[in-house]
């Protein structure tokens, strides 16, 4: 039986929604093909339960602004808009996936869900090796994220339908980054092949 891990990258409504803080922080960027990214992710989740694959979720939140972070050191305007903040709408899950099963919840306070400690300890207490990426944003935290498996050793894969940005150009040329250090394939060659 393979180990895998299906990671499903911050898909919380301060990003997904016109109310959260991301797009109250750059309102002239949205996100693109929403609808077949939320699709492709329903299926995913639905293959992971079926193959026994543990179903980890993401997500950005602050439980405090006094703490270390290269996001609150970059970007004040978190801190000025209260963004991410633990309890609030901006963390809530996107309704569609609110009961998804989820073995594992990573807060994070950066883009790789690895600078979470939590996150690998569970990799390697589960014996995963291979890890199935998803989410939001394709060019930010979903990038990062492979980056940082990649480097540690972990095979990757990441499904294209299911992660989606503000630009269609840089979607495609954070796919094409991504290949160095995951294989990027489609929905259906995912299903196919794991």
């Amino acid at each position: 039986m393979r180990r895998v891990a299906l990671v499903v990258v911050d898909m919380q409504k301060a990003f997904w929604k016109r109310k959260g803080s991301w797009r109250k922080r750059y309102p002239h960027k949205s996100l693109i093909n929403k609808k077949r990214t939320l699709t492709a992710i329903k299926q995913l989740i639905d293959h992971a339960i079926e193959r026994g694959w543990k179903i980890v979720f993401t997500r950005v939140v602050f439980k405090t602004y006094g703490e270390k972070s290269p996001l609150l050191m970059k970007y004040p305007t978190i801190k000025n808009l209260k963004a991410y903040k633990e309890g609030s709408y901006d963390v809530e899950w996107v309704d569609e996936l609110e009961n998804s099963p989820k073995d594992l919840i990573i807060d994070k306070r950066s883009y790789s869900a690895f600078t979470n400690p939590e996150f690998l300890l569970f990799l390697n207490q589960n014996k995963i090796k291979e890890i199935v990426i998803c989410g939001i944003l394709t060019n930010v935290c979903v990038e990062s994220t492979v980056r940082h498996g990649f480097e540690l050793g972990f095979h990757m894969w990441v499904v294209k339908e299911a992660t989606t940005t503000y630009s269609n150009k840089l979607w495609k040329a954070s796919l094409e980054t991504m290949k160095h250090f995951a294989n990027v394939l489609s929905l259906q060659e995912i299903l196919d092949t794991l």
